[in-house]
């Protein structure tokens, strides 16, 4: 996320050049391979043990939406990806022996179909394994996260509804609770120009699984292993990608989660909505979760960045407002430490 570290380094530089020292430490942790797989972060960690002690952190993300006000978050969800692999004869065959052998892209397609009800919102046996239920101060979060938040997207990606035609409050909490299920690619047989005759041997499917608190990636991996063979596709191979993290929360009453708001309200002047989790997935369990290090973020985002679109983008203006709302992040930061000191 070039455009989020920037920002965070501006912060710094302009910190210092117009007031002075900094009003705490900052130590910056940033890694390149988490698009990857980002396998190595935890191995480097382990070898650092002091890097992951900290009173808190400030995660990448955090946004500003479509009516300019600022989006707060308290965490980042987790993340189980597997790679799913269906063989059925011993190799391609003619497609006029279609009728007689199987197919490995037809066996896969019917094994995905599994995994959803009819209205396309995933319907896998135990996938709310390990799930805490959300705490008082969560559920008054959600309850005043406004109705338009999530209903804006119906715009930003063109369409007319949800899946299950969920609105307002009812598709904020099914964004902010509920474990998700997306099939991120598949592909079988053919697909290069022109035509090309045959009856796939082998079929090949990826899913993610956005987590939420407290479940653990490899259980939701067997979950899915479980449904699959249940339903009769036991013989689907299934590994486990190692880019698969714990989501990692902080209450959103807790003073770094407030801190964030109040820097981000002072820069923007509009109410901050203040959020649970970013819907996507960083690896701050792997970061935050030895020592228990609390965690929340600001920044610039917005909805028409097009996120892993071919296009995607970051707006210079709402860079430099990221770059004012971490300088202010610092100040409150520092003070909620002092006063928490002194109290």
């Amino acid at each position: 996320d070039k455009g989020e570290l920037m920002a965070r380094i501006w912060a710094v530089e302009a910190y210092r050049a117009t007031i002075g020292e900094l009003p705490c430490r900052v130590r910056f942790l940033v890694e390149g391979e988490e698009e990857g797989g980002g396998a190595n972060l935890g191995r480097l960690l382990d070898l650092r043990p002091n890097a992951r002690r900290a009173d808190g952190a400030l995660i990448e993300g955090g946004d500003i939406d479509v009516r300019g006000r600022p989006r707060v978050f308290g965490g980042v969800r987790g993340m189980v990806a597997l790679h799913l692999v269906c063989r059925t004869i011993a190799y391609d065959a003619h497609s006029s022996l279609s009728n007689l052998l199987p197919s490995a892209s037809v066996r896969m397609a019917q094994a995905l179909a599994t995994l959803f009800d009819a209205g396309g919102a995933p319907a896998i046996e135990g996938l709310d394994t390990g799930v805490r239920p959300p705490s008082a101060a969560q559920l008054a979060a959600l309850g005043a996260i406004p109705d338009e938040d999530v209903d804006d997207l119906l715009e930003v990606y063109g369409i007319d509804r949800f899946i299950g035609g969920l609105r307002g409050q009812d598709a904020i909490r099914r964004l902010r609770l509920s474990p998700t299920c997306n099939i991120q690619g598949l592909w079988s047989g053919y697909t290069g120009p022109g035509g090309k005759t045959i009856t796939p041997a082998e079929a090949h499917a990826r899913l993610d699984i956005r987590l939420v608190p407290d479940q653990e990636p490899a259980v939701i991996a067997d979950v899915v292993r479980r449904h699959l063979a249940k339903h009769g596709f036991g013989e689907i191979e299934l590994t486990m990608f190692d880019f698969s993290y714990r989501a990692w929360w902080t209450e959103p009453d807790h003073p770094i989660v407030q801190a964030a708001v109040r820097a981000s309200e002072s820069v923007l002047g509009k109410p901050a909505i203040l959020d649970l989790s970013s819907p996507g997935t960083a690896p701050m369990h792997e970061a935050c979760g030895p020592f228990k290090v609390p965690a929340t973020s600001l920044g610039g985002s917005d909805d028409d960045v097009r996120v892993h679109a071919p296009d995607e983008s970051f707006s210079l203006a709402y860079a430099a407002a990221a770059t004012r709302m971490t300088a202010r992040f610092f100040d409150e930061f520092a003070a909620m430490w002092s006063a928490r000191r002194a109290g």
